[in-house]
């Protein structure tokens, strides 16, 4: 289990940033990768600018973001901060500006469940900011990462001032409800391989960056963060990671993991139940 690092982050207003607030790239450089599903050409990979799976943005108005932005703080977060903990109360959520943050859930008998990654524009936290009820995982920060918190209050006001706000707290609520409904069903419904291709896939589509010699993720993504994942053991991620290797579909180097054969990897995590789209469409 990872011991937690407990300090305070950084913070500033987010009215600094002026009115509007473009929609940020992934972190480190990275750009968001795809193909064509028409074509089915997943190798030719092509830069996205939509929103994120988990980004409030995508179904609320300019001036709502505007808002949103206005009553928002930044706080940053160094790399394997804890941004809140499993059982604590929250008055805030949080959308990513950049970076990268761990989502998980810890047992009583300390067995850690990895299940997310979130990328920049994901917002998360809010089921707390709704219901009043203690925090239902661990948020830490996987990278250096910089956050908007919005807190209860300002969250209250921005669905009184725009009603629109109501109906995409529900559906990112119903987002997240959807994806751990998949994600258990997966572990206990589907063969190894297909549960690590699929997370593969969702990385890629997150963190991909395109490269001569295939898609690098930008991020490192540990056998022991890819077993916490799937809910497997770390030999077992290991041998299926060495299989990828074998058939050429992806290489691992000094710890970077470069994807060589997006299209194979996705038709394997596509050959098990139906993957949502929102987390596996790139």
């Amino acid at each position: 289990m990872r011991t937690p690092l407990r300090s305070r982050p950084t913070e500033s207003t987010g009215r600094e940033w002026g009115q509007s607030e473009p929609r940020l790239a992934p972190s480190h450089g990275a750009h968001r990768v795809g193909w064509s599903r028409d074509s089915g050409a997943c190798a030719q990979a092509r830069l996205e600018t939509d929103h994120a799976p988990f980004d409030m943005f995508q179904w609320i108005s300019p001036e709502a973001q505007a808002a949103f932005a206005g009553h928002g703080h930044r706080k940053r977060f160094a790399e394997g901060q804890t941004i809140y903990m499993q059982g604590e109360p929250g008055a805030e959520m949080f959308r990513v500006m950049s970076g990268a943050v761990r989502l998980s859930v810890i047992s009583q008998e300390g067995r850690e469940l990895l299940y997310l990654l979130f990328e920049p524009g994901d917002c998360f936290g809010i089921s707390t900011v709704v219901d009043g009820e203690a925090r239902p995982h661990t948020a830490e920060a996987q990278l250096d990462v910089e956050l908007m918190s919005l807190s209860r209050s300002a969250f209250n006001t921005l669905r009184a001032e725009f009603p629109e706000v109501n109906d995409a707290a529900m559906r990112l609520i119903a987002r997240h409800m959807r994806m751990l409904s998949e994600y258990f069903a997966n572990s206990n419904l589907e063969q190894i391989e297909l549960r690590v291709a699929a997370r593969i896939v969702e990385a890629a589509r997150s963190f991909g960056q395109l490269a001569p010699d295939g898609i690098r993720l930008s991020i490192h993504l540990p056998q022991n963060d890819l077993a916490l994942m799937v809910g497997a053991s770390r030999q077992s991620v290991n041998k299926v990671l060495q299989q990828f290797q074998d058939s050429g579909v992806l290489t691992i180097e000094y710890g970077t993991m470069i994807i060589r054969d997006l299209d194979r990897l996705h038709q394997l995590a596509s050959s098990g139940r139906p993957l949502r789209g929102f987390l596996t469409s790139i």
